[in-house]
């Protein structure tokens, strides 16, 4: 589903309050009706079958589908067609998921240099969907998937919140990367409501030591029993909580988009008295895995895609307890098949069976990029994951990293492609000015290339800044 013109963002952000919470709740329905119709709940059905099928009879149908997108790519998207042949390999040659690691990995420098080359010639069988990566690096990059790659990754999440437990009737708070408060907004309420989902969308941009405590007197007044969003503000709100000596018991926490901390863990599972539930995707649609209630690693959801852990080398930084590299491939994306695409994210290792009874195979913790969370003049928190949205529409840029050195002032340091413009400098100031607000001071530096961290890691945001809502300790280990 197509996100909201310009001029419907602006009409919503001088909107009364009413109005917003009506065009909120209005765009739930409509995004209800487009991803929630009748092949949704085909889907879903299917996925609530199939997790309890034995691993056999689940590998066979991954196969099968798995053969099925091989020979649409050998036959219909040049990438493959030419990387094929090169390799010597073709879809015929699959029957089991070794025969798999014999095709070519495809990297995110193939899909930025050879896009088109990754387009079919032929229709796919559904509508076809734009979307950037999150662009933690900086550089994200623009992908197409199916409506129907789409429905499926929703019946993927809604199947992994039964997994909490999780009850539509009740209400859920969200706290995800959307402006929906506008930003000059000083006084609360610092959410909105979209009734029809039983929603209740928190801003991850006004979350303060002062109106977090409006936050946490919302949660209690509207008896939110449920919580989803992304889990560095979630744990904003968790480490308030405990700070001030109090809880608000949850029935489940659902998170995703970026890694879960053993301390954003502790933290969101002491303050909400229940359980997380972690669920690992991407933009690319490439690979899903959830936790399930016995938190034993990582369901894979088999019926769409396959997920490889690939072997790190001898000389690898990242120590005997990961056991490799992620590499996904979509089942069910016929807009821009990727096949063996390497995510840049590694995993722990997982057991071979779960305790639940679910056929579907297990990975471990996925840890991705380091993240911290920068702290704006008015005490407001924003965490890494709401800062990568002024970088999506911007695809010039090969790499950037955000350093906060002082309370008011944030070095944007950047490694420019060679498109890159002047009016791509101003739109992501605009972008970036509209989170963190008018009083901080944004320093664009250009250089050839973004210093890692001595394991050889990317930190996409950095922040010296203390904080009051925890001390020096915590906030040093919270994206590590």
């Amino acid at each position: 589903m197509a996100m909201p013109s310009l001029k419907l963002k602006t009409f919503y952000e001088r909107s009364p309050i009413a109005v917003q919470n009506l065009m909120s709740s209005v765009f739930g329905v409509i995004k209800r009706l487009d991803e929630r119709g009748p092949l949704f709940r085909k889907i879903f059905r299917e996925l609530e079958e199939t997790q309890w099928w034995d691993r056999e009879r689940l590998r066979a149908l991954q196969i099968e589908r798995l053969r099925n997108i091989l020979r649409f790519a050998q036959e219909h998207v040049p990438f493959y067609g030419k990387s094929f042949a090169e390799y010597g390999v073709s879809w015929r040659q699959v029957s089991s998921m070794e025969d798999v690691r014999k095709f070519p990995m495809v990297t995110k420098e193939d899909l930025r240099s050879r896009r088109q080359e990754l387009i079919p010639d032929v229709a796919p069988d559904s509508r076809v969907l734009r979307m950037s990566t999150s662009g933690t690096t900086g550089s994200p990059i623009e992908v197409l998937f199916t409506h129907r790659t789409l429905v499926a990754e929703r019946a993927w999440v809604v199947r992994h919140r039964t997994w909490g437990g999780y009850d539509p009737r009740k209400w859920r708070g969200t706290f995800g990367g959307y402006r929906i408060v506008p930003i000059q907004q000083n006084e609360p309420p610092f959410w909105r409501f979209n009734v029809p989902w039983r929603q209740i969308h928190f801003s991850t941009l006004h979350m303060s030591a002062r109106n977090l405590r409006f936050y946490a007197e919302a949660l209690r007044r509207y008896r939110v029993e449920y919580l989803d969003g992304y889990p560095s503000t979630l744990y904003l709100m968790a480490r308030y909580l405990l700070n001030n000596g109090q809880t608000i018991p949850m029935r489940a926490v659902f998170t995703g988009s970026e890694p879960v901390t053993e301390v954003y863990r502790e933290a969101m599972e002491k303050a909400f008295a229940c359980k997380v539930f972690d669920f690992y995707s991407m933009t690319e649609k490439v690979a899903g895995a959830g936790e399930c209630e016995q938190h034993n690693g990582y369901h894979v959801c088999m019926e769409h895609v396959v997920v490889e852990v690939a072997p790190l080398g001898p000389e690898s930084e990242y120590g005997k307890d990961i056991a490799g590299e992620v590499v996904g491939t979509s089942l069910v994306n016929t807009a821009m098949p990727l096949i063996r695409y390497r995510l840049g994210d590694v995993a722990a290792a997982a057991p071979a069976a779960c305790a639940c009874g679910r056929g579907l195979e297990l990975i471990g913790q996925v840890t991705s990029r380091l993240r911290d969370i920068i702290v704006c003049p008015d005490g407001r928190h924003v965490s890494a994951c709401s800062l990568t949205h002024p970088f999506k529409p911007i695809h010039s840029i090969e790499e950037s990293q955000l350093i906060q050195e002082t309370l008011t002032d944030v070095i944007v340091r950047i490694v420019r492609r060679p498109n890159y413009t002047k009016a791509d400098e101003r739109r992501l100031e605009e972008g970036l000015r509209e989170r963190l607000g008018p009083d901080v001071r944004l320093h664009f530096e250009y250089v050839e290339k973004i210093p890692r961290t001595a394991t050889g890691k990317f930190a996409a945001v950095i922040s010296k800044v203390s904080t009051e809502l925890w001390g020096p300790s915590e906030h040093s280990t919270a994206g590590q």
